[in-house]
């Protein structure tokens, strides 16, 4: 998994798809998960070891997942909006050389998944294990290579991949509905101990993506001298003049002016965060054992080995590192060992599929529309109009009323001085930098 994150780091692909991911109920989907990658995953159901794909998707596309109604086992789909408005139908699937597993019917229920997705704009990748087919000339010597290549012609589906994936063989494919849609794809290093090769192409289609409209205060930019210059020259006596909550506001307006004049904002980063032990090293080492395997086409090659090897100690030193400097620090910086720990432990959820109206609300204000809609329709219509009464609970004098709460500057200092400036604002929606600064 620590190689996977440095080649996604080193080519920054929109989408990734993985075969035999070995993935089962014991793996959580945090071991699994790419930091700004929507993943989904589908595991072997029987108890024999292996199979399982995985697909990655850019969480800025928003992704859905596409069910189908196909027994074919090792298979996930989504789907993207592109910028005609059709839905882009992304799919990875393997498929087992072993009969046994799933039964003859396997090769059967393949086909009737490939007839199912057909109709639309379509990208199915994945490991199909026929060796023996030429592509060149669309022929399959065995029963079951010829049936899947004329399943493939019926549905008018285009096969991109013209070069060997393992050995000498063309294992991995990518079928497309439209014969432009892919215009090459390269055969890279392979990954790790695999013995299938890295594919990499580019799909010539413009996918919509999501805009982030949210922005945050940039404190680091921030301007607190001017800030406290602005405050001391204001005369609180005649600002502050009605009751607690009047005065209250008028100070929050006052704050948050000087917020807008004095801290700039800015937008959440576009490009995703890579793993925090990632490092620079480890990047252009990968980067160096995929160009030899570009110019000697050999993955057994002396100098492609040796980059190979020194890249996976590379990435396993910085990994190891990372993690004894933050075991190390745990007693002054226990917020970065637990957030690396939660990181690792527990997946981020993310909102599933809504349907409304026989559609699917995919922009974020839509679908916080669509939960709104739902949580009011549970609400408990209440009788406004005949109210019970409460009885009183305060049942002394005049005298024993509660009417001053005694305030001096040295408690308001310390309540601000225990404010935590690595939390977020509260109900006032005031960030504590600019309490404490």
């Amino acid at each position: 998994m620590a190689e996977l994150l440095a080649t996604v780091e080193s080519f920054d692909p929109t989408v990734i798809g993985v075969t035999e991911s070995w993935g089962d109920n014991d793996i959580l989907d945090s071991e699994f998960s790419i930091p700004g990658f929507t993943m989904f995953r589908s595991d072997r159901k029987i108890t024999h070891r292996g199979g399982g794909v995985l697909l990655y998707v850019k969480t800025d596309l928003n992704p859905l997942e596409v069910r189908m109604k196909s027994s074919f086992v090792d298979q996930i789909w989504c789907q993207v909006k592109i910028s005609n408005g059709e839905a882009l139908l992304i799919g990875v699937c393997y498929r087992s050389p072993n009969p046994v597993l799933y039964g003859k019917d396997n090769d059967t229920h393949l086909c009737d998944m490939i007839r199912e997705a057909c109709g639309k704009p379509l990208v199915l990748m994945g490991d199909f294990n026929f060796p023996d087919i030429d592509w060149t000339r669309s022929h399959g010597p065995s029963t079951a290579s010829q049936k899947f290549v004329d399943c493939v012609d019926e549905v008018f589906l285009t096969q991109h991949v013209q070069h060997a994936t393992r050995k000498n063989a063309v294992l991995d494919l990518v079928l497309t509905s439209e014969p432009d849609m892919v215009d090459c794809v390269s055969v890279l290093g392979s990954l790790g101990t695999s013995d299938h090769s890295i594919l990499e192409w580019t799909v010539q289609l413009s996918p919509q993506r999501s805009a982030s409209k949210c922005s945050y205060l940039d404190f680091s930019k921030a301007d607190f001298e001017a800030m406290r210059r602005a405050l001391n020259a204001v005369d609180w006596s005649e600002k502050l003049q009605d009751d607690a909550n009047e005065q209250w506001t008028t100070f929050a307006t006052i704050l948050r002016n000087l917020e807008a004049r004095y801290i700039p904002k800015k937008k959440p980063n576009k490009y995703s965060k890579k793993a925090p032990w990632m490092s620079c090293k480890a990047i252009k080492l990968v980067n160096k054992k995929h160009r030899l395997y570009n110019k000697y086409k050999n993955k057994y090659h002396p100098a492609n080995m040796k980059a190979a090897r020194e890249a996976d100690i590379e990435i396993r030193r910085a990994k190891r590192s990372f993690e004894k400097k933050l075991a190390e620090k745990i007693d002054t910086d226990r917020k970065s060992f637990y957030a690396y720990v939660r990181n690792r432990s527990h997946a981020k959820p993310s909102i599933g599929v809504l349907f409304s109206d026989n559609q699917v609300p995919t922009e974020q204000d839509k679908m916080a529309e669509e939960f709104n809609k739902y949580f009011t329709s549970v609400f408990t219509i209440e009788d406004t109009v005949n109210k019970p009464r409460a009885p009183p609970i305060f049942h002394g004098g005049i005298k024993d009323r509660l009417c001053d709460i005694r305030l001096d500057e040295n408690l308001v200092r310390k309540s601000l001085d225990s404010l935590r400036i690595d939390k977020a604002p509260g109900a006032d929606s005031m960030a504590p930098e600019s309490w404490q600064n």
